[in-house]
């Protein structure tokens, strides 16, 4: 193993460690979560750092409240994974990998976020993912379907964390069993259904809804549902701004594909040629 591996695996387990503790005694321990991480960061993602710190800190901050909704009614363990894939893998460690692919390129941009159609048979699914995570990319996007065979083949990939659009019509007992096993699957909702919903809230799984609408009211909603982020595409730069209002001052995840999914990137085929080729 390389010298970077060790430091990176290291860097790792004590992330978890520090997690683990913030379970314990959430009052005590959730700030060492925001210091460790500023401990291994090389000075990148400073206003980000510091955005989750006030929400982690500040009880006054809206996010405060959010907070305390992932450690007390997210499965640990899947919360675990899924702020070790997004906050170490994708976040420190990639951008690391992310900031030489783009010197070896001599790209100005380089993706954080890879998206799969179902047309994609799993052959594919996997080698994309595979290039993917050479290159610092540890975020996927997956149309349906949410087959067992797909859920199997993620087993390889520990480190990604894989968003699922889906109806919510397959997901039975098994791919349930599997997903709780994996802990790095987000559940995003194409349409609503009581059922679907109170399965994912049983199973304290991490889940969010497509939305087609950002209406106040609405978006009250479904936060007091228990979703944990809403998926939109806004069609105007008023109703971007509109939508930043909302997330400033409501604890509710809310990604807008139109500038989020555009300042991530999100390539489509081949990730070598993809970025080599296509995207300047």
């Amino acid at each position: 193993m390389m010298k970077m591996e060790i430091a990176e695996t290291f860097k790792r387990y004590g992330f978890e460690k520090v997690l683990d503790l913030a379970y314990q005694d959430p009052e005590k321990y959730l700030p060492y979560i925001m210091h460790f991480v500023d401990s291994i960061s090389e000075d990148r993602f400073s206003s980000q750092r510091a955005l989750v710190r006030k929400a982690i800190e500040e009880k006054d901050h809206p996010y405060h409240i959010y907070v305390r909704h992932l450690f007390h009614d997210l499965d640990p363990e899947i919360a675990k994974k899924l702020v070790t894939n997004i906050m170490i893998y994708a976040g420190i460690f990639g951008s690391k990998t992310r900031n030489e692919m783009k010197e070896i390129y001599g790209r100005k941009r380089w993706p954080w976020v890879i998206g799969m159609s179902e047309d994609y048979d799993l052959e594919e699914m996997d080698d994309m993912i595979t290039q993917g995570e050479e290159v610092g990319i540890f975020i996927y996007l997956i149309e349906e379907p949410l087959t067992e065979e797909v859920l199997d083949m993620l087993k390889e990939h520990t480190h990604s964390t894989f968003v699922f659009f889906t109806d919510g019509d397959h997901l039975d007992s098994n791919r349930m069993s599997k997903i709780m096993k994996l802990r790095n699957i987000m559940i995003t909702l194409t349409k609503e259904k009581e059922e679907t919903m109170a399965l994912l809230k049983k199973k304290c799984v991490y889940f969010g809804l497509s939305s087609k609408t950002i209406d106040e009211d609405w978006f009250e909603d479904k936060m007091n549902e228990g979703y944990y982020y809403l998926w939109y595409k806004t069609k105007s730069p008023d109703e971007f701004a509109l939508l930043k209002t909302y997330r400033q001052k409501r604890p509710l995840l809310m990604v807008d594909e139109s500038k989020d999914m555009y300042i991530l990137e999100n390539p489509h085929g081949s990730v070598l040629e993809n970025i080599k080729n296509d995207r300047k």
